[in-house]
């Protein structure tokens, strides 16, 4: 539990005032992964101008070659993800690709951001005395990769670090490197599944960069790693993008520190003595809808893009269609304000409990846009068309997207929505609503998973079921459960009709109060309030000492 803790907002100044006094205290160098992206579209110019301003001393790029064979700024094999565009980055031409808006994905304020070439990144960093790049080779052929580095002049100037997961690419390319002895052009390799692997490679090249995963970080291996003539890098990011993961590579030694939040991150590598951060790692920092503030709620894009945004929890509502397809949706019909109808038309507000899910099948259902709508309240909300996604279809991509890009895992609390009234009209029974949840759960993620799971409702009856399974054995134990709390009562007098102690207690923001909070940890329950977008709140709440908050803005939690 974080009792107290520096909120980020905080950091600001103190960046500022140190880089430009110049005083460094620190020898492991900053990289900003993809640029600076949680404040700019990741890969772009203006990542990489933000990143320079910040005073980083590398800037982490992802590059891939156009059909016509342009080096280009892209982490992603497909455009859909960071650009208007549909389909493989490589089927497509340079001028095709420049037409792209790199930018609207992340923010309004970036429509019409570009794809640049790494000709231009690496023209811009050639200039520029203290910012150098980390190049993540992810598709192209190394002798132009090799020319674009060299006609740049970078090499002049910066000693390049150049890392590639692919074995038979990272080999050609360092075959290129040694017919040509570029010795400022320097190969990042790893992570290794174990410590000979890592030596061997460094007998054959001192001077080899080494990925280090947290979890093998000791000072033993950072020094055997130093005394073979390599360097350690140390990736933290998502999760371990906090304090605890700084700090440790500060204290052991390593040369190089990547993050996406650059501010703290900065702020430690330049007097560590200032900063007294709890481990950050132990917050639990929830997407609300997955991020309902910046994306259609209970979409994938939403859920992919909390990822990204680095939340521990991605927490969602679902709902059961006739066919029995568990699906993400926080109402049990097509709410008016976010859905279009099978045809594209608008529902009127007064018919939309007519459109039950629970009377619908699942391929009738994924015939209505609910993601092309913006939500009035949320004005920046990117919209693109989308449907209600099945909660198994969700966990899996979010499983494999999380794998590919090599991210922590997250954790996942799930509101079942159900209330008496709705009862065998807008959902099944208690009992049977939470065994056809669990039995997603059970197919999409292995028994040690359960522990990432959590499952919230206002309905104490689903809590009740959910328990008695536990008890019976027909539940893990491991998953946990979530009291919702919309009222000002006593809370051991809403346990008590509970039944049970639950694991986590999660009222309305504004009815946290320090009694409330010491009542719960007394009772061994965990405090994550709702839903708390404003960033004065956000510090309030920690300050009083708050386990989580759920968000609809992750991003203003790094802010």
């Amino acid at each position: 539990m974080i009792k107290h803790i520096t909120f980020p907002l905080r950091f600001s100044f103190a960046v500022v005032f140190y880089l430009c006094c110049g005083v460094v205290f620190s020898q492991v160098e900053s990289v900003a992964h993809r640029g600076a992206s949680l404040s700019a579209p990741e890969n772009t110019l203006a990542s990489t101008v933000k990143a320079i301003e910040l005073g980083v001393n590398r800037i982490e790029i992802d590059v891939r070659q156009s059909k016509d064979g342009v080096l280009v700024l892209m982490n992603d094999s497909r455009l859909e993800r960071t650009t208007n565009g549909k389909g493989y980055l490589r089927d497509f031409t340079y001028e095709e690709l420049r037409t792209l808006d790199a930018g609207s994905w992340f923010s309004g304020s970036y429509r019409g951001e570009r794809i640049p070439t790494l000709a231009l990144i690496l023209g811009l960093l050639a200039n520029t005395p203290n910012t150098a790049p980390d190049l993540d080779i992810k598709e192209c052929d190394p002798v132009r990769l090799i020319d674009v580095i060299g006609a740049s002049g970078i090499l002049e100037k910066h000693k390049v670090t150049l890392h590639c997961s692919n074995d038979a690419l990272r080999q050609s390319i360092q075959t290129q490197i040694d017919l040509l002895k570029l010795d400022s052009l320097v190969i990042r390799q790893g992570p290794f599944a174990n410590k000979k692997s890592t030596y061997s490679v460094l007998l054959a090249n001192q001077s080899a960069i080494i990925n280090v995963p947290f979890r093998q970080l000791t000072k033993h291996y950072v020094d055997a790693i130093h005394s073979k003539g390599g360097a350690v890098f140390l990736d933290c990011l998502g999760r371990r993008d906090a304090s605890r993961c700084y700090l440790k590579g500060i204290e052991l030694g390593i040369d190089y520190i990547q993050a996406d939040q650059l501010g703290p991150l900065l702020s430690h590598l330049i007097e560590p003595e200032v900063i007294a951060l709890d481990e950050l790692t132990a917050f639990d920092l929830q997407g609300h809808r997955g991020c309902r503030g910046l994306y259609p709620e209970n979409t994938l894009q939403a859920m992919i893009h909390a990822v990204n945004l680095g939340v521990t929890t991605l927490e969602m509502d679902v709902v059961i269609t006739r066919d029995r397809k568990v699906v993400l949706s926080h109402e049990p019909w097509l709410n008016a304000t976010i859905c279009l109808d099978a045809d594209g038309n608008p529902i009127p507000k007064a018919d939309e409990k007519a459109w039950n899910i629970y009377a619908m099948t699942y391929d009738s259902l994924t015939r209505c846009d609910c993601g092309s709508l913006q939500h009035p309240q949320f004005s920046q909300q990117i919209n693109k068309e989308a449907i209600k996604p099945m909660l198994l279809e969700v966990i899996q991509q979010v499983e494999a997207y999380i794998k590919e890009h090599g991210m922590p895992s997250v954790k996942y609390s799930i509101e079942i929505k159900s209330s008496r009234a709705g009862d065998n009209v807008y959902h099944p029974m208690p009992s049977i609503f939470v065994g056809e949840v669990y039995g997603v759960l059970d197919q999409a993620l292995d028994s040690t998973a359960m522990r990432r799971i959590s499952v919230q409702s206002y309905d104490l009856r689903v809590l009740r079921a959910l328990r008695k399974g536990q008890l019976e054995g027909v539940y893990s134990k491991d998953l946990s459960i979530v009291l919702l709390d919309g009222t000002n009562g006593n809370l051991r007098e809403i346990i008590a009709e509970l039944g049970f102690v639950p694991d986590v207690y999660s009222p309305l923001y504004n009815l946290v109060y320090s009694s409330r909070i010491e009542d719960a940890h007394a009772a061994g329950v965990l405090v994550i309030p709702y839903t708390v977008n404003e960033v004065d709140d956000m510090k309030r709440l920690i300050e009083m000492g708050v386990d989580g908050i759920i968000t609809d803005y992750p991003d203003r939690f790094f802010e």
